[in-house]
């Protein structure tokens, strides 16, 4: 299995637990102006915690606190 691969399946499960998806919807949600930009910032946000050679999860992390951070990245990304 590939390291991208392996971190994807660990995100899944991370994103499956109760109430994760939602904590995330809301720290992207402070960030962006619409709901769409809410998705988007999100969705690209996990995409960098999955790719081994971007941001990728550590699991001896905490995993919002993870992404909450790839979210202020991808964010400050799009407005310079």
């Amino acid at each position: 299995m590939a390291e991208g691969e392996g971190l994807r399946e660990l995100v899944t499960a991370e994103l499956k637990k109760d109430g994760v998806m939602h904590e995330l919807t809301k720290r992207a949600r402070h960030r962006a102006r619409t709901d769409w930009d809410t998705k988007d910032l999100l969705a690209e946000a996990l995409s960098r915690v999955i790719d081994p050679d971007d941001m990728p999860w550590d699991r001896s992390k905490d995993f919002v606190g993870h992404v909450t951070f790839a979210i202020r990245h991808s964010w400050y990304r799009e407005r310079t």
